[in-house]
């Protein structure tokens, strides 16, 4: 079984696991000194930086990315944890005596590889598979079982008469979300307020320095080599797989994509520069290239270092047929900004559209200074604003969960209007200016109103909440009565670039 099929197959058993330190069933290329030392102890039971490399090997397959660049973002260290956490959960299983027999593990093997490896003989697909990892039979089979015992451990704690979410609490969290409210409410429109004067001296400079690194930044660009595994006229997907193998091996021994493509049948195609998002010089070639997998290219051509080649990532093009490429990253442009002299007056639309905007919150702010005062009316408000104010807005049966809001209205203003006391003012954030709301009732769905089919969703979602609780809870208190050790120092020391 080749190894681009073994790595579909541990996805495919990943997803159907409890923890992620399953992962360490399974193989990956590890550092190259030092697999031996210990990263952790649980119970004296170490994990070591073999068993770390295994674990994170199908996460490295899937992103690309080298073991030095997954520590970098964190991954190894979240990886470690999770071990930690799921060597804690078998001890806890083991310890309230849940035992998986031989049958159990045995049907789960049959119905990974059934789904994995169809048309292989189950005898057959194990073996490539354990070649793969480099494990017996009996080591394999021993986790799996470790890891269907913290399943069992799962589910006996969450099972329905432990984890029932009250009806009450389900009931009540339903009618939280369902809060009904009216109010009125007077925008003040940015567009309508007065227009300003010239920017003073330095405004605009002030206002470049302030966004050339986010409104007026230009990204990091990116010059591609990609690299795709030429289909032979003979042998099908067996045939391409062992050319994707091919090229992986040559990657790993350190070759360039153009000397691999002496061996390796390969369609290299150089990419002009382009940002993470594929914008730039070279988006119609790569689009042109690669279609929807262009995004899966670029995630992991940004993560490698100038030069270097990644590992095969397997595409598939609009017939489901799988492709294998890889990329090398030929040339790095450094982020940077637009100039100033281009983007004047873009700055002075900007600092206009500022200007127009305080001056309209400025007058959003008396107005709800005034009515909380008592001193006018929502309707005297939009009286005395004269041309530049919005009718008054009358907006009823308001739900704080509701998908669709009315306009002027946006998702981020709505907790402001349930925050607010009924008979309240409240001064609300809008896209195109502020708004004065009054907020006039509040009403409770009630308990006849609500549909059993209505409190499906919030049950679930609590009863979900409540299950993984648990077992947190149940791994803490393994956790409690266990010698836990770690050693993070170890980590950087087997995965740190040089220097650092």
């Amino acid at each position: 079984m080749s190894k681009v099929i073994l790595s579909a197959f541990v996805v495919l058993m990943i997803a159907g696991l409890v923890l992620m330190d399953v992962d360490s069933l399974f193989s990956g290329r590890g550092p190259a000194s030092g697999p031996g030392m210990v990263l952790a102890r649980v119970g004296g039971e170490p994990i070591t930086a073999a068993d770390l490399a295994r674990a994170m090997g199908p996460a490295l397959a899937q992103t690309g990315l080298t073991q030095q660049q997954a520590h970098a973002f964190g991954l190894s260290q979240t990886m470690l944890n999770n071990m930690v956490a799921d060597r804690l959960a078998q001890r806890a299983a083991r310890r309230v005596g849940i035992t998986v027999p031989d049958a159990v593990v045995a049907r789960v093997v049959a119905e990974q590889i059934r789904t994995a490896a169809p048309g292989m003989s189950e005898k057959a697909a194990l073996e490539a598979l354990l070649r793969h990892m480099g494990l017996t039979e009996a080591a394999f089979t021993d986790a799996l079982r470790a890891d269907i015992g913290v399943r069992l451990l799962g589910a006996a704690l969450i099972a329905p008469q432990v984890n029932t979410p009250p009806e009450a609490l389900v009931r009540g969290l339903y009618a939280h979300a369902h809060e009904a409210r009216d109010i009125d409410l007077v925008p003040f429109r940015t567009a309508g307020a007065a227009e300003p004067g010239p920017p003073p001296e330095g405004a605009l400079e002030a206002l470049y320095a302030a966004r050339k690194g986010t409104t007026f930044a230009v990204p990091e660009r990116r010059a591609l080599l990609l690299a795709e595994v030429n289909a032979p006229e003979e042998g099908g997907v067996e045939a391409l797989v062992a050319r994707a193998d091919a090229l992986d091996d040559a990657i790993v021994a350190g070759r360039a994509l153009p000397d691999a493509a002496k061996d390796v049948p390969l369609a290299l195609r150089e990419i002009a520069p382009v940002d993470e998002r594929g914008e730039g010089p070279g988006a119609e070639a790569l689009d042109a290239a690669l279609g929807p997998g262009a995004a899966d290219i670029l995630f992991t051509a940004f993560a490698l270092t100038p030069g270097e080649a990644s590992a095969v990532l397997e595409l598939q093009d609009d017939k489901g047929t799988p492709r294998f490429v890889a990329v090398s990253v030929e040339e790095v442009i450094p982020r940077g900004s637009q100039p100033f002299a281009e983007v004047q007056d873009v700055l002075e639309a900007q600092w206009a559209e500022d200007a127009r905007r305080a001056t309209a919150e400025a007058e959003a702010q008396k107005a709800l200074a005034a009515l909380r005062a008592g001193e006018v009316t929502l309707e005297g408000v939009y009286r005395t604003r004269g041309n530049g104010a919005g009718a008054v807005k009358a907006i009823r049966g308001l739900e704080r969960s509701s998908p669709a809001l009315p306009l002027p209205l946006v998702p981020e203003a709505v907790p402001a209007v349930f925050a607010a006391p009924v008979g309240g003012y409240v001064l609300l954030d809008l896209p195109q200016g502020p708004a004065v709301a009054h907020v006039l009732d509040a009403r409770l769905p009630t308990q006849e109103d609500i549909q059993g089919a209505d409190l499906a969703p919030v049950r679930a979602r609590l009863a979900e909440e409540m299950a993984a609780e648990t077992l947190a809870m149940a791994i803490e208190a393994e956790r409690a009565r266990t010698s836990v050790q770690t050693y993070p120092g170890r980590l950087d020391a087997l995965y740190a670039p040089e220097g650092r």
